[in-house]
This record gives structure tokens, C-alpha cells and sequence, in this order.
């Protein structure tokens, strides 16, 4: 299924994202009237229905061809595809980074473990994206930054600042935990862009180093 939002306001993610590969999307708000539901087969990419429907809170999409998946148990997975929602639409609206993680945790309501590290994720991500950046800039030569896919982008933030920046996840976990979110919110390609990628700034010891920010203090158990 893809979601388009009306009101461009509320953090929805956007029907210009290739959401028709991922298995699930959150729609996680108070009840709206103005949402446009489109039916797309996974196959084909199809069209085959659209209609305007009413969504209540925490109200769960999945492909018409899928079966919904298992619920998150995992803190920290369910902290990622949280904090992956925020930085989508920082990045795509400029709205101001607090906001927008307060309003997803008043509409989410994660318990203490996810909305700790979930804070975390995304002040981090986004405060030191000019040295992310640079990493996904040197190991995908071939595509300026600013025409990788919102999606793309924000998964190779995040799994650098895990592993290179912060240094708070071990990198196999933290790639294959950004190839899991590639394959339920990226296109059909964003899987292997991703592996790529973190695969090849994993193997640069020496850019490692220069990534790694002063050790600090955190109150974030240390369990991946």
C-alpha cells in the first residue's frame, strides 16, 4: 500500500517515496479525513484501487500481497524504524528537529527503552550528519548527495552514526539492521545500495577513525 497525505503537515511519509516495495508503513496520528489510500500490487505496481478513508490512531498499513509482520520486539529495531520516520521528515520539511521528535513520541508512545535510545538516534544522526555525509559521499561516488532518496539517505546516516560516529552498535549489527529498513521502507534497490555502501566504509579502518567522536557519557544500555 502507499499512503498519500494531504496535509504535508503531520509527518506522514510522502507519495513520492517508492513505498510500494515495503512491507508496512506506521500511520501513527489522530483520526484525518483527508487521506488518499492508493492499492498498489507488489508484483506489477499497479494501480488497482484508491479511495479516501478515514484512519484512526496507530492505524497499520501493509502491502495488499503481504502478510502483516510479526510485531517489534526488539527495542532498539523498533527505536530505528521510529527515529527513520523523524529524520524523513526533518530532512524533507525542515521542520525543527525537537518538534518532531516530540510530536512522534506523544503520537507513538514508545515505552522508556525505545524512546531513550530513539532520542538518541536522531539527535545524533542529525547533528553530525555533515561527517556522515562525508562517508556516503566518498563510498557512493556516483550519486550527489542531495539525489539519494530521502529514505536511502537517512538509513546510511543512521547506521554510520551507530557504528563510525558513536560507536554504541557493532557494525555487522547496525548494517544489517539499515538493510532490514532498506527492504521495508526503500525501493527495490536499496537493499544492495546500502550493503554497499556501509560495506565498504566498514572495510577503512583509517576513515573509521576519523568518524569516531569523543567517547561521552550516555545512560543508553549498551545491548544492540
Amino acid at each position: 500500500m502507499l499512503i498519500r497525505e494531504m496535509d504535508d503537515n503531520i509527518g506522514c511519509i510522502p507519495a513520492s517515496t517508492r513505498l510500494f516495495s515495503c512491507r508496512n508503513l506506521w500511520y501513527n496520528g489522530t483520526t484525518r479525513s483527508r487521506i488518499e489510500l492508493v492499492l498498489i500490487t507488489s508484483h506489477q505496481k499497479k494501480l488497482v484501487a484508491k479511495s479516501k478513508i478515514t484512519l484512526p490512531p496507530k492505524f497499520d498499513l501493509y502491502m495488499d500481497t503481504d502478510e502483516a509482520p510479526p510485531p517489534v520486539s526488539d527495542d532498539r529495531t523498533h527505536a530505528r524504524q521510529i527515529a527513520l520516520q523523524a529524520l524523513y521528515e526533518i530532512d524533507s520539511t525542515n521542520h525543527p528537529m525537537m518538534e518532531v521528535i516530540d510530536m512522534h513520541q506523544r503520537r507513538q508512545d514508545p515505552n522508556r527503552r525505545v524512546s531513550r535510545y530513539f532520542r538518541q538516534l536522531v539527535i545524533g544522526v542529525w547533528t553530525n550528519r555533515d561527517r556522515t555525509d562525508s562517508a556516503i559521499t566518498r563510498y557512493a561516488p556516483d550519486y550527489p548527495l542531495d539525489q539519494i532518496a530521502i529514505i536511502d539517505r537517512n538509513i546510511l546516516r543512521m547506521s554510520i552514526y551507530e557504528f563510525a560516529v558513536s560507536g554504541m552498535t557493532p557494525v555487522g549489527a547496525a548494517i544489517d539492521e539499515a538493510v532490514e529498513l532498506a527492504k521495508q521502507y526503500g525501493s527495490d534497490a536499496s537493499p544492495g545500495f546500502i550493503n554497499g555502501v556501509l560495506g565498504s566504509l566498514a572495510d577503512d579502518a583509517e576513515v573509521l577513525r576519523s568518524l569516531r567522536q569523543p567517547e561521552e557519557p550516555s545512560d543508553v544500555d549498551e545491548d544492540a
